[in-house]
């Protein structure tokens, strides 16, 4: 038998206590099934290492190899190895101070980051606005975008620490310039859908032909009927028996898009204007969240 020397650093190895660093730092344990793939490699790596560890006794003495390889080269085999092992664990994502060894966000962060994006477009008071974030503002990433300097949405937006992009169409020279720099924002901008919520504003061709996102747009009367301006007038001074309100995808013809969903109600229970105003209110209320789930459902279909 070939004697190994008093001193050798193989003397003072311990294969287990390496074992144990390794599984430490991979962030790997045979029962976890979360284990990394890393770590399950460096796992097997070291306990097939370990084996020839045990093939070699640690007082002092080494078995014939029918090879007759010597020991110390065995030895040096067994340092490279460590080596590369503990070099992959460094390169390892979940390597690092302050760091779990399970490379995972914490389940809320993980869920934000995968928040649909919805882009408000509005021009006025911005109750519909409202609405929305009331409604979303925990569940999706909400964006707005604003034609109006003055309008009052800006100060719900920032009441509730939303983004507001303020593109104050009357410092353009005239409705295109207006439009294209709307458009270069909107392709800025991380988007799922984008929401008219009393954007006073017809939607161009081109626009719709560059911005592939869905858009949809909120319509007070239920149409085919009074498309465009003064719809709520034209509803409650007509021979209908009934009125009601419409969410439609925007198209290039004005207020002619895919219905998505409308609600409606008898006008006979509504004498005043007021209060076939308010009722018409109420409906836009309801409408919206209502559509803005179904939209998301189709879109999550395909």
């Amino acid at each position: 038998m070939v004697q190994a020397q008093h001193g050798s650093p193989f003397n003072y190895i311990n294969h287990r206590w390496l074992l144990r660093l390794v599984v430490r730092t991979s962030g790997f344990h045979p029962g976890n099934r979360g284990s990394s793939p890393l770590g399950v490699t460096t796992y097997c790596c070291l306990w097939s290492i370990s084996s020839v560890g045990r093939a070699l006794p640690l007082q002092g003495r080494c078995h014939k190899f029918e090879s007759c390889i010597d020991h110390h080269l065995i030895i040096l085999y067994y340092y490279i190895y460590c080596a590369v092992v503990v070099q992959l664990v460094r390169m390892s994502p979940c390597h690092g101070e302050g760091r779990e060894f399970e490379s995972r966000q914490p389940r809320h962060l993980k869920l934000r980051n995968n928040m649909k994006t919805i882009i408000v477009l509005f021009s006025g008071s911005g109750t519909n606005l409202q609405n929305i974030i009331t409604t979303y503002q925990d569940k999706y990433k909400i964006t707005t975008i604003t034609n109006n300097k003055n309008a009052n949405g800006i100060k719900i937006c920032e009441k509730h620490n939303i983004k507001c992009l303020v593109i104050d169409e009357k410092s353009f020279e005239d409705r295109l310039s207006y439009n294209k720099k709307l458009v270069q924002s909107l392709k800025s901008l991380e988007q799922d859908l984008i929401v008219l919520a009393g954007y006073m504003r017809i939607i161009p061709k081109f626009l719709l032909d560059e911005i592939h996102t869905p858009i949809i747009n909120l319509h007070p009367s239920l149409l085919p009927r009074h498309k465009g301006l003064k719809a709520i007038e034209k509803s409650f001074e007509d021979e209908y028996e009934n009125a009601g309100v419409t969410v439609h995808y925007v198209s290039l013809e004005l207020d002619s898009g895919k219905t998505i969903l409308q609600l409606s109600f008898n006008k006979k229970e509504y004498t005043t204007f007021n209060d076939f105003k308010n009722k018409i209110k109420t409906l836009e209320y309801e409408i919206m969240p209502m559509a803005i789930d179904k939209v998301f459902s189709i879109i999550e279909h395909f």
